[in-house]
C-alpha cells in the first residue's frame, strides 16, 4: 500500500507547459482528452441536487451533510471530489500498466486489482480541507521497479492536477441573465 499526500496548491494557476513523460508525448494532457462537462439542477433550496455528468449525461444525486443543512441521502459534493479523484488515479494507473503491457515491462494479468482510497482532511467547523491523501493499493505479481514506475505515472492525474491548482487558465464562473415571467 502506497500514500500520495496533496497539499493545497501555492500557485492557482499557471500554463500548460510541462510534458507528460508518461505518455512520451510533449503536449498537455488537456489537448490529448476530451473535455469534462457537467450540469446540476436544484428544485428550491433543500440541497437535493440532480447533476447530469459527461457526454452519456448519466443522472447523479447530490446532497449536503446534515451538519450543512441537508439530508445527507447522497454523496456530498466534496464526496464526489473525492470519488472522481479515487477513479481518476486509478484510471491513470491502469493506463500506465496498459502502456508497460505493450512495452514488455509488464505481464498480462500481473496486476489483477488498484484500490484507490481518497480523503480529505478537514478540521471540524471548517469547510475547506488543508490536504488530500490518496492511498493506493496494487495487487499481483509485480517487482518492487513495476510497483515504483506505476505509482511515479500517479503524477499525470488530470484530477490530481487540477486539485493541486494546475489548471491552465482559471475557473471561469458566469452568471446567465434572469429570464422574466
Amino acid at each position: 500500500m502506497s500514500k500520495l499526500i496533496l497539499q493545497p496548491a501555492s500557485v492557482l494557476f499557471r500554463r500548460c507547459t510541462k510534458s507528460l513523460p508518461l505518455f512520451n508525448t510533449s503536449i498537455c494532457a488537456s489537448q490529448r482528452f476530451a473535455s469534462s462537462e457537467a450540469r446540476s439542477t436544484a428544485d428550491g433550496v433543500d440541497f437535493k441536487t440532480t447533476i447530469l455528468a459527461g457526454k452519456i449525461s448519466a443522472p447523479v444525486k447530490a446532497d449536503m451533510p446534515v451538519d450543512g443543512g441537508g439530508n445527507y441521502e447522497h454523496p456530498s459534493p466534496k464526496d464526489l471530489v473525492m470519488s472522481g479523484l479515487a477513479a481518476c488515479t486509478s484510471m491513470t494507473l491502469q493506463t500506465r500498466a496498459s502502456a508497460m503491457i505493450k512495452s514488455g515491462k509488464l505481464k498480462e494479468g500481473d496486476l489483477t486489482r488498484v484500490i484507490v482510497e481518497a480523503k480529505d482532511n478537514t478540521e471540524a467547523g471548517t469547510h475547506m480541507p488543508t490536504q488530500v491523501e490518496v492511498v493506493i493499493e496494487l495487487e499481483g505479481a509485480l517487482t518492487e521497479a513495476q510497483r515504483r514506475q506505476l505509482m511515479a505515472s500517479v503524477k499525470a492525474c488530470p484530477v490530481k492536477r487540477m486539485l493541486q491548482g494546475e489548471l491552465a487558465e482559471s475557473v471561469q464562473v458566469t452568471l446567465l441573465p434572469c429570464e422574466q415571467q
